[in-house]
This record gives C-alpha cells, structure tokens and sequence, in this order.
C-alpha cells in the first residue's frame, strides 16, 4: 500500500527523515520579494527586511496545484492543514483531493 502524508509548512515539519511525507510551503509577500516557507528560508534576512520596508506584507497559501504536485502517486494520502479560519490552504487542499480522486479513482 502506498501513503503519503502532506502538509502545508504551518506543521512547522520540513523534513520527516524515513517517512513518505512533504510539505506544500506556505509565502510571505513582502512587496515585490516573495518568501517561501520552506527549509532555505532565511528568516533572518526575512525579519531584517520586514523592519527596513514599509511595504505592504501579506501571506500566500499553497495552490491546487503545489498540492497535486505534492501527493505525486501515492494511493493514500492524508493532507494535514492549517485552519480554513485561517487560511485557504485546507480549500486549496480539498479541491486538490477531488481532482486527485478524478483523476486516479484507486485512490
């Protein structure tokens, strides 16, 4: 049986050594800079150009897409999310599911 477990990066697990898991990275918008909540993220760097910028910042929530993506071709796969109060990462997610399950009805 293949699985796989995916979440969104507010898990705040980037890396799951030995386990069929990934994350689909949440972004901080930051005017025109984009900072991907991944495992190269340079939250230093981040936080020193959030106190120089009086630009707007704002989030971005993985797409259907990064989640399609992320499941690959697994038979089974739990998708962990951040709050739909919160964010439209579980929204992303579900729709991902639905066409994941069109597209691969064993699954």
């Amino acid at each position: 049986m293949s699985f796989k477990i995916v979440s969104d990066s507010s898990s705040n697990i980037l890396d799951w050594s030995n386990k069929e898991y990934c994350t689909v990275p949440l972004k901080i918008l930051l005017g025109e800079d984009e900072y991907v909540d991944n495992k190269e993220l340079d939250v230093a760097n981040m936080l020193a150009a959030m106190s120089r910028s009086k630009a707007k910042c704002s989030t971005s929530c993985p797409n259907v897409f990064e989640w399609l993506e992320a499941f690959g071709d697994s038979k089974e796969i739990f998708a962990i999310t951040i709050t739909s109060h919160l964010s439209g990462s579980y929204s992303a997610a579900l729709q991902a599911s639905e066409e994941y399950v069109k597209e691969n009805p064993d699954a």
